[in-house]
């Protein structure tokens, strides 16, 4: 698999180059960081690489060996909270990795401690699944893998990062002076998405007079739904997480992936998710604090989407499908609030 980086100015997408990564597996995700200087990747080889890919360069900067089976994600927090990075596996586990002087170190390393059951076989014939007939399976006999990673980008806090699993359930690891400590949103007895959760995605930061508006993060899973949770302050001063509300529910099948658009310029939040039902659906926010969701056209038919994701300005929505093409789509809207699509952009 060769990740390919795309620039975008205004509505021309070039793709400006395609990297060797070198895994001896499928690639299950690839992301940039906060400069677009470097590139992570990880795979069923249970390898994370990081790529420098400034200036067209295509250096391989280090190879991060630490999982015991196939790494779903990894997930790059804001550099002004710290120099993390984050990765999890099907072995149960996530890994927290900091840059120094001297390259990439693993300072944390989090088993699953509400996981059930265990094998005691290898990983070789579970690495031959994808992470959808995977979940599949663990769903029935009760394994349970941590499917999603996501960094919050409150950057005048701790550095905090939430989990997904297939069993439901969100937690988080949060920084506090020199260890890294386990706590719970949704635990495993009030699961917040039965058989398992696909997505989550933080709000923006909020932007108040006070700074006391709730913190919020979205998730999907499925059970075809996304559910927004928050916290906030107690009168106790302590952090204090509630489900806020559940979008529209629009999806009829699992709900791969949401995306909260950056509300740079924006006047109301926007939500997108994607899903198996081979849809797209953009919500907004508006001013009598109704969630509106509208469907985008133009997705190839009889195929998934699999993941979306919002340019920094937020203005702009790529769409990865699931199609034997390998299209990703690119989404704007128009002076008339409605979504078309600009650019298509197949695997060559």
């Amino acid at each position: 698999v060769f990740p390919t980086i795309f620039n975008e100015f205004h509505q021309q997408v070039e793709p400006l180059q395609t990297i060797e990564t070198d895994h001896d597996d499928m690639i299950h995700d690839a992301q940039l960081d906060f400069y677009g200087r470097r590139l992570a990747t990880c795979s069923t080889d249970k390898t994370v690489k990081i790529f420098d890919v400034v200036d067209g360069k295509k250096e391989l900067i280090e190879t991060l060996r630490g999982h015991d089976g196939p790494v779903w994600q990894v997930s790059w927090a804001d550099p002004r909270v710290g120099p993390f990075l984050a990765s999890c596996s099907a072995d149960h586990s996530v890994i927290i990795w900091r840059e120094d002087e001297t390259g990439w170190i693993r300072v944390h390393r989090h088993e699953n401690k509400d996981a059930g059951s265990t094998f005691s076989h290898s990983w070789a014939w579970f690495e031959t699944l994808s992470l959808p007939l995977l979940t599949a399976i663990c769903i029935f006999i009760n394994f349970d893998l941590v499917n999603v990673i996501a960094w919050a980008p409150y950057t005048e806090e701790q550095p905090q990062l939430a989990i997904g699993t297939s069993q439901g359930f969100i937690a988080l690891l949060t920084l506090e002076e020199t260890s890294w400590q386990y706590s719970t949103i949704a635990p495993p007895d009030m699961p917040a998405h039965i058989n398992g959760v696909l997505g989550l995605s933080w709000a923006p930061p909020p932007v108040t007079l006070d700074g006391k508006a709730p913190k919020q993060i979205a998730s999907c899973g499925c059970d075809n739904q996304v559910h927004v949770f928050e916290y906030s302050t107690g009168e106790n001063g302590g952090i204090e997480w509630r489900h806020a509300f559940t979008l529209p529910e629009k999806h009829t099948d699992w709900v791969r992936d949401v995306a909260w658009a950056p509300q740079v310029g924006l006047a109301n939040a926007v939500v997108a998710t994607c899903g198996q039902d081979n849809s797209v659906f953009i919500y907004t926010n508006t001013t009598t604090g109704e969630w509106v969701a509208e469907e985008l056209k133009d997705i190839p038919d009889d195929t998934p989407v699999w993941r979306v994701s919002w340019s920094l300005a937020g203005n702009v929505l790529a769409v990865s499908c699931g199609s034997a093409e390998g299209q990703v789509k690119l989404f704007k809207q128009s002076l008339d609030g409605s979504w078309n699509c600009i650019k298509t952009i197949e695997n060559s």
